[in-house]
């Protein structure tokens, strides 16, 4: 018997992903570092998985086209997209940040080797799409809605990612929870959506601080180089946390004890901030996800995982609270996440 046609793209797309080396990764990244984020980030696009989410879009009046563009950070985020709407039978198009080009690239060559009708560019020119995907600031959701009007949008916007956890008292329950979190600040440097802002803390913050303080320090992969417009922020960060808490720094890293008031809602590269479990302060923040352990929040966010699970999303999910499939089947236009 002929397998479903969502199986036989999906096993393509499966060996398109197992094909992507060294000429996918961000360059900014440490080799070591990039190579596990690709690694962890394709994991869970199986030919089970993708073939199932894609079975959903049976029966149901689905586009033929969507444009995925993509915005400079995470360099695997557009992995999960693209396989997913390639094994759904669509024609896709990743648009690259021109700074970041290699994995949109790479991928849509590795897909067109397997017969799959992807492809990459750094060019504005989005016409004869007929679904839209596009990740950045409010103005790129203003200017496509714009310039394409006729295509489905669905445009996300700036999110940030928080960590809400109880400090446990045992030392090993202590270590544990600070190499998880350690995780959550390395991986992709502390770039994108999902990287934590702030570690929210009821009980013993500076035990936790010390800890996380040595986690990170035992990091396994080097920090890429500081983009020198961060140096200022980032000496502004250690000053503000020397006069209103405490500061842990090395040579790639540090972690800061300050008052929930001092919240800034912009992660920098493995820079841990530990504020007091404040729900007023929490329900400011633009949440994407929340890693919880102990008693949650009152305010939640569109996901919610363990410490340690905030850069490694699941697949099948909800983006931001939206149905993948849903982007790409006929339906009113112009919605913003």
């Amino acid at each position: 018997m002929k397998p479903p046609a969502e199986l036989r793209r999906a096993r393509a797309v499966v060996r398109a992903l197992q094909r992507l080396g060294d000429e996918a990764l961000d360059p900014s990244l440490d080799p070591g570092l990039a190579r596990r984020c690709l690694d962890l980030a394709r994991a869970p696009l199986t030919v089970e998985a993708l073939a199932l989410e894609a079975s959903r879009a049976r029966g149901r009046e689905l586009l033929s086209s969507v444009g995925v563009v993509v915005a400079q950070g995470v360099f695997t985020a557009p992995l999960e997209w693209a396989a997913l709407y390639a094994t759904m039978g669509l024609r896709v198009l990743l648009k690259a940040p021109r700074q970041q080009a290699e994995t949109c690239l790479a991928l849509a060559e590795a897909m067109q080797a397997q017969g799959l009708p992807v492809q990459a560019s750094t060019g504005r020119d989005l016409s004869g799409l007929e679904a839209l995907v596009a990740f950045g600031g409010e103005q790129t959701a203003v200017e496509l809605a714009q310039a394409w009007p006729q295509a489905r949008l669905t445009a996300f916007g700036h999110r940030v990612s928080a960590a809400w956890v109880t400090a446990p008292t045992e030392p090993s329950a202590l270590a544990a929870l600070a190499l998880a979190l350690a995780q959550d600040h390395l991986l992709y440097d502390g770039q994108g959506c999902m990287a934590p802002v702030a570690v929210f803390v009821e009980g013993e913050r500076l035990a936790l601080a010390e800890a996380l303080h040595l986690a990170l320090s035992q990091a396994p992969w080097p920090r890429g180089p500081l983009d020198p417009a961060l140096g200022p922020l980032w000496r502004e960060r250690l000053g503000l946390a020397r006069a209103r808490g405490r500061a842990w720094s090395g040579a790639q890293h540090a972690v800061l004890l300050l008052p929930a008031d001092a919240l800034l809602p912009r992660a920098l590269p493995r820079m841990a901030v530990l504020l007091p479990a404040d729900p007023a302060a929490l329900a400011t923040l633009p949440l994407s996800s929340l890693a919880v352990q102990g008693a949650p929040p009152p305010h939640q966010a569109p996901r919610t995982c363990l410490p340690g699970q905030l850069q490694l999303p699941p697949f099948p999910r909800r983006h931001d609270g939206v149905d993948m499939v849903e982007c790409v089947l006929a339906a009113p236009p112009a919605r913003i996440a």
